[in-house]
């Protein structure tokens, strides 16, 4: 199994993590981190050639520093800085409450340098807090067509972290602002979806072992296609279809972490150069005492990421509530290296 390295430090540590993967681990390392350009310079290339042919976990760090100089060795991995949004073009059939939720704030693996929210025609914006921490924002349309436009410029983590030795965590050890995640939720039957997990799990380790194991078994075995779930499909629906789209992805993954202990939530919002292009949401699992990003949808671990809000489930978490009668136009996304 390819074991994920750890970009996020200084490249001395990063150097003396690779020194010690053998050949395969190593090339899937350098194609994941490929935007990353101290891994084209020649002297890591030549580098990796001689730890690669000697085939030997003691290859020493102070050895591979020899070939890089001081300049190239201090560099450390930046975060990509996206400029993403989205365009909604809707109808209300009379006045219409929304709340929306399109409004990214800074916290863990980015930094929101703008956010803007903009309504045509235009009309008052208020926002609050809700109780998951995510940015709300609550207006009012007129009857008639309108368009909802929102920009933002995030600074996001190029790459996903992964620890397979992080643990299963005691329930008597979670914060206390976790435990809601090992519930049950309105998408998310996890208390009907034990048996189903112990088999899908295995032998896994207990904690990201476990979950590594639960999002290879999606990829393997749920279909990614449009048209065959809606807005009332639950996990375990999609458990028996084995086909749906990303909401149905994470849905499923969630509740089969909840159903072995371990709390899961969800996320919606943008990921550079999905294809195709729009809204996105995936899922978190907290093993080892932090969180862990994990997208079934996708072959590989992929970062830049901006995150719009965290719910348990889609019913928490969408990014546009209506309380009045709406017709839906169109919706355009993007996102784009600043």
């Amino acid at each position: 199994m390819f074991y994920p390295l750890n970009y996020g430090d200084n490249f001395n540590q990063l150097l003396a993590v690779v020194a010690s993967q053998n050949l395969n681990q190593v090339d899937r390392g350098r194609l994941l981190c490929s935007r990353t350009a101290v891994w084209q310079e020649e002297p890591f290339i030549k580098w990796l050639a001689r730890c690669t042919e000697q085939k030997t976990q003691s290859f020493a760090h102070s050895d591979a520093t020899k070939w890089f100089p001081r300049s190239v060795r201090e560099i450390k991995f930046k975060d990509m800085i996206l400029n993403a949004g989205c365009k909604i073009e809707l109808t209300a059939m009379s006045t219409a409450p929304l709340v929306l939720m399109l409004r990214p704030l800074s916290g863990g693996a980015q930094q929101v340098n703008a956010s803007f929210v903009q309504v045509e025609p235009p009309t008052s914006l208020r926002d609050y807090t809700d109780t998951f921490g995510n940015s709300c924002q609550r207006l009012i349309l007129e009857a008639g067509p309108s368009t909802i436009t929102a920009t933002c410029t995030v600074a996001v983590a190029d790459m996903i972290d992964a620890d397979p030795q992080a643990g299963l965590m005691l329930v008597s050890g979670l914060p206390d602002e976790v435990l809601q995640y090992l519930l049950p939720s309105r998408y998310c039957p996890s208390d009907m979806m034990l048996a189903d997990a112990q088999k899908i799990v295995g032998q896994a380790l207990p904690g990201y072992g476990q979950v590594d194991a639960i999002n290879q078994w999606i990829k393997r075995k749920v279909r990614y296609k449009y048209g065959v779930s809606n807005a009332s499909t639950t996990a375990l629906e999609t458990l028996k279809k084995r086909k749906g789209v990303c909401r149905d992805f994470a849905h499923l993954g969630i509740s089969l972490c909840r159903s072995l202990g371990m709390p899961a939530r969800m996320v919606s919002g943008f990921l550079y150069e999905l294809d195709p292009m729009d809204l996105h949401a995936w899922f978190e699992v907290y093993v080892g005492g932090r969180w862990f990003t994990i997208d079934p949808t996708q072959k590989e671990p992929r970062g830049n990421r901006i995150v719009l809000a965290y719910g348990r489930d889609a019913a928490d978490i969408a990014f546009l509530s209506e309380y009045g009668p709406i017709q839906m136009g169109s919706l355009q996304a993007w996102v784009n290296l600043a």
